[in-house]
């Protein structure tokens, strides 16, 4: 990303499971009163420790830690994932694993979230929010559950996630559509967004 290293690696876990008989990917909101990206809808994940073999390791730790997930079976690497805002790089893992009881540590999860698949496959459309950076433009997934946004990273992790499961389906996933939010909805006020046409007010 412009200005940054994006050298720093963490990894995220998207874990599969079936709930009340769909196919969820469970996501979470972080804990108030956390020092970084407090009440942000995120994955399961963190920074790897000296104990961790590799990175699909620290994410499946971390969802242990974070939300007690037993007995995943890493399916596969998404694309990695630089943050606009810090110089962290994000690798997601999708896991599969049986269903349980999900128990979220409250020093670091206010909810855990399970998004079903099927569900945001039939939306009509997924919100999308434009982006130019050194003339390259795209459109930046925004997932409205419930009135939690999920954004930046994630979103573009999860969209990913969905590219495939349509994929694998013969379908098509359902397409970006701009306009219901802006970049002010998303980012801190004191962040430049990645298109300088939708200023943060």
């Amino acid at each position: 990303m412009p200005g940054r290293s994006n050298h720093i690696h963490g990894a995220v876990l998207l874990p599969l499971l079936y709930r009340n008989e769909q196919l969820c990917c469970v996501a979470t909101v972080r804990a108030l009163h956390m020092r970084n990206y407090a009440g942000e809808v995120c994955f399961p994940g963190g920074l790897p420790e000296a104990r961790d073999a590799d990175l699909q390791t620290t994410a499946l730790r971390e969802a242990q830690e974070e939300i007690a997930l037993h007995n995943a079976t890493i399916l596969g690497e998404l694309s990695s994932i630089p943050l606009y805002t810090s110089d962290h790089r994000i690798f997601p893992f999708v896991a599969h694993a049986p269903a349980q009881r999900l128990v979220p540590n409250p020093s670091e999860v206010a909810q855990v979230l399970y998004l079903s698949i099927n569900d945001i496959m039939r939306l009509p459309y997924i919100d999308g929010l434009a982006w130019k950076n050194r003339n390259i433009s795209g459109m930046a997934p925004v997932f409205d559950l419930d009135g939690a946004l999920m954004y930046g990273a994630t979103a573009h992790a999860f969209y990913e996630l969905l590219t495939i499961v349509a994929g694998l389906s013969q379908r098509q996933p359902p397409p970006l559509k701009p306009g219901r939010f802006s970049w002010s909805d998303v980012l801190p006020h004191n962040v430049v967004p990645p298109d300088p046409s939708h200023a943060v007010t």
